[in-house]
C-alpha cells in the first residue's frame, strides 16, 4: 500500500501542475508521452479528420454514406486497461506453480 502511494502525487500540487506530464486525478499518476501527445492534439487532429472528410465527400458523392474507420482513442480510462495474459503462457504459469506446490507437500 505504501509503494502504491509513493508511486502517486498530488495532481494540485505546485510541482505537478507545473509539470510537462499529464496526471490523472483519481490515480495521481502520469500518463504515457503517447497518451499526453493524443490529448494534448485532439482537437488539431479532429479538425484535420472533419477537413479530410469533406474533401472526401465533395469528390465522391457516395462517400458520406460509407461507413468512417475506427479510430484508436488514447485517455485515462485506456491507460488503466489490464492487459490479458495468453492462454498458453497462463497455463505454463499455472502448470509451473502446481508443480511447486506439489514440491512444497513433498518436502513437508
Amino acid at each position: 500500500m505504501t509503494k502504491l502511494v509513493k508511486d502517486s502525487c498530488n495532481p494540485f500540487s505546485e510541482l505537478a501542475t507545473s509539470s510537462d506530464q499529464l496526471l490523472n486525478i483519481a490515480s495521481g499518476k502520469a500518463v504515457s508521452q503517447e497518451t499526453t501527445s493524443y490529448l494534448t492534439n485532439c482537437l488539431e487532429n479532429g479538425h484535420d479528420l472533419r477537413q479530410q472528410f469533406e474533401n472526401e465527400c465533395a469528390t465522391d458523392k457516395q462517400r458520406f454514406l460509407k461507413p468512417l474507420k475506427r479510430r484508436k482513442v488514447l485517455n485515462f480510462a485506456h491507460e488503466n486497461i489490464k492487459k490479458r495474459i495468453p492462454d498458453k503462457q497462463r497455463a505454463a504459469a499455472e502448470s509451473l506453480r502446481d508443480i511447486f506446490i506439489r514440491i512444497l507437500i513433498f518436502i513437508n
